[in-house]
């Protein structure tokens, strides 16, 4: 059994609004973003949004991946190297759904991909 075992796969991302030239589709319980920018661009979005949210987002980066968590919901936010663009991949590891929303939300709104 893995870790993703017991994730909720009806994730809503139907409410989340991106800007930009991109594409946002929801997969099960992930929500995808491809982009035209380089996987090292977009991780240096991720990473300064990151620094600027101070203490209420706590993370960890491995690599391509985030791990992130405040007090309601913990998620992982993969960058991957596609054929024609860059991919942002987010799942929600636990919390609720509408936690997750928000938390998707803020992250979107501050990474300009």
């Amino acid at each position: 059994m893995d870790m993703y075992s017991n994730i909720d796969r009806t994730v809503d991302a139907s409410s989340l609004e991106v800007a930009g030239d991109h594409e946002l589709a929801k997969v099960g319980s992930y929500v995808n973003v491809s982009s035209k920018r380089s996987v090292a661009d977009i991780l240096n979005e991720i990473r300064k949004i990151l620094e600027q949210s101070g203490p209420q987002i706590m993370y960890k980066c491995s690599e391509n991946c985030f791990q992130l968590a405040n007090s309601d919901v913990a998620m992982e936010v993969e960058v991957c190297e596609g054929v024609n663009a860059s991919r942002l991949q987010v799942r929600r590891i636990s919390g609720d759904k509408g936690s997750y929303q928000q938390l998707c939300q803020e992250l979107l709104d501050g990474i300009n991909i």
